[in-house]
């Protein structure tokens, strides 16, 4: 096992972040600064009322005339009042600055912090921009399996009051072996550009591989929080989108060498859905004369002011009939004797939805007079002479047989068929009506 690396690092540089009432700096415990006194970077001193802070090593330079674009000294702010809130302290204890790791080593990251007027509330520790963890009670620390590179490390300490203090960053190189190949990573869900409404719990996902190991881990982003490691794949990680914006998710793979790649970024929009615009759709008129047990094709358009429309269902006399998803948007309907009532429904990528304006049309049964029937009889088909047989139902006025929509008979021949338990053929709800014009029992 690899020695852990930690040590006390001397000193302490206090960065504030936070906010507090009053701006005044408050010098007393700093010394006044004196011409024959050396100082080294980070040192804070007081002069002619004002607080100014050592930028490198110096030895006779007036901060009041040194202390403007990289000079020796850093103008901190006047000397006054202590602030109502004074700000919480922290001071990174490990790692050193300089200090050198091997890829892989556990590196202990540790820090202390106080508040001389309230209690701390956690301290986060960052490497980089990229926060690492959080510690909500002292001993403040943290640990962090060391990556290749250079990297820097710093503390931020939050007071009850919110206010912050961010510690003096420390810088640290993780040396590793040059032969390694690193892994690849490739995020799969969200895809660029995807749209989420607030509340929506968002599947991200990834794959990755090692050409010459294996992978450790998987890490999930969204901007720079870490969402969810997964050690094993398929690597997966949900997060919730709880408020409207536009985000980038990018997923970070490790091998077992602690060699990191990162995937392409991707952006996704999250928006609130109580600002959603609802989709417009229209229904096209209906053609005239319908007959029962026709074919008939409605058809409607749509469109989404702030989105994209998802889909769009038919509906006859408030039933059902059929739904489609892309454009150009139709549903097919047997036609049913009667008077009916026609609307679509339109539902956009946020799930709003919008109906259409409803069409009343009617379908006429046979009105053909019974004596006209005789012009569509075949010849040589007899007929009672007491049977209104409604000829023209089934053949043209040539005495031809309807087709329909077929253009050629396509008849089912059965040597054998069944309704009930036993038999050897087909029963009828197994006979293939709809490639059939006519069937031969």
């Amino acid at each position: 096992m690899k020695p852990i690396n930690q040590v006390m690092l001397a000193g302490t540089l206090l960065l504030s972040v936070g906010q507090a009432k009053g701006f005044a700096y408050d010098c007393d415990p700093l010394p006044t600064w004196t011409a024959s006194q050396s100082y080294t970077g980070g040192t804070e001193v007081k002069h002619n009322d004002n607080a100014y802070r050592a930028a490198w090593w110096s030895q006779g330079s007036d901060p009041e005339t040194h202390s403007g674009p990289w000079q020796e000294w850093v103008f901190i702010d006047s000397c006054g009042s202590v602030p109502d809130n004074q700000l919480p302290q922290v001071s990174l204890t490990s790692p050193t600055d300089s200090s050198s790791y091997s890829v892989g080593d556990n590196v202990t990251i540790s820090a202390n912090a106080s508040d001389s007027d309230g209690t701390i509330s956690k301290v986060d520790f960052y490497l980089g921009g990229r926060l690492i963890n959080s510690d909500a009670s002292a001993p403040y620390s943290t640990s962090w399996t060391a990556e290749v590179g250079s990297h820097t490390i710093y503390a931020v300490a939050f007071d009850d009051k919110q206010a912050s203090t961010e510690s003096r960053q420390v810088s640290i190189t993780v040396t590793g072996s040059t032969d390694n190949v690193p892994p690849t990573v490739a995020l799969t869900s969200p895809s660029d550009n995807a749209s989420y409404s607030v509340g929506d719990s968002v599947n991200l996902t990834a794959t990755a591989s090692d050409s010459d190991g294996s992978v450790a881990r998987v890490e999930f982003y969204v901007g720079d929080r870490l969402v969810n490691a997964d050690s094993n794949a398929p690597y997966t990680a949900q997060w919730s989108a709880a408020s409207a914006g536009t985000y980038t998710v990018h997923a970070i793979a490790f091998d077992d060498k602690q060699a990191s790649t990162q995937s392409s970024q991707v952006s996704i929009s999250v928006t609130d859905s109580t600002d959603n615009q609802s989709p417009e759709v229209a229904v096209a008129p209906v053609a005239g004369d319908i007959k029962p047990a026709d074919n008939v094709t409605f058809t409607a358009t749509a469109s989404d002011s702030d989105g994209s429309v998802v889909s769009v269902e038919f509906f006859i006399n408030s039933r059902s009939i059929g739904i489609d998803t892309a454009a150009p948007y139709s549903a097919d309907w047997i036609a049913t004797e009667g008077t009916h009532v026609l609307h679509a429904t339109a539902t956009d990528d946020l799930g709003a939805t919008a109906n259409s304006s409803s069409i009343s049309f009617e379908v006429q049964g046979d009105t053909t007079p019974p004596d006209d029937h005789k012009q569509c009889r075949p010849d040589g088909l007899y007929s009672s002479p007491t049977a209104n047989s409604q000829y023209c139902k089934i053949y043209d006025t040539e005495g031809r047989e309807k087709m329909g929509d077929a253009t050629r008979r396509v008849i089912g021949y059965f040597t054998s068929w069944r309704t009930g338990s036993n038999g050897p053929a087909y029963l009828a709800n197994q006979i293939p009506w709809e490639h059939l014009t006519h069937i031969n029992y």
